[in-house]
């Protein structure tokens, strides 16, 4: 392997990190444009080809769910917003458990409604109640 060939396996394994990092409970739309503005050199094939893997339309199942039943790993659909109209979660944001933890403790004081819809990616699987 010749010393060109060995950069560009490297730049793909580099801007799969940087993605995964910033992916983190954020959409992939998101995390693609957080990492368009840290203004690194990024290979446009390798970065379009990460975006590009968002699961299939077709494969997503969205349901509407009582806050209680959300678990770590489902995407938000739907904008959420306080009752005073304010922004607090946007669309396509995954659910993580610090995120679980705040839309409980907003319902409990009455700050967003009770349900939300909600999308489970392959392989993460619905609670029985939400069938």
């Amino acid at each position: 392997m010749n010393g060109k060939e060995r950069i560009i396996p490297r730049r793909r394994l580099d801007l799969g990190q940087q993605f995964d990092a910033v992916h983190k409970g954020v959409s992939r739309a998101e995390a693609a444009s957080r990492l368009s503005r840290q203004g690194r050199k990024l290979d446009p094939r390798i970065f379009e080809a990460l975006v590009e893997l968002e699961p299939e339309v077709a494969d997503k199942q969205v349901r509407t769910l009582p806050i209680a039943d959300l678990s770590p790993g489902m995407i938000i659909e739907q904008e959420i917003r306080s009752r005073a109209g304010s922004l607090l979660v946007a669309s396509g944001q995954e659910v993580t458990l610090p995120l679980l933890l705040k839309l409980k403790s907003l319902h409990e004081t009455k700050s967003i409604d009770g349900s939300v819809q909600v999308s489970s990616p392959k392989g993460l699987a619905w609670s029985q109640e939400s069938s």
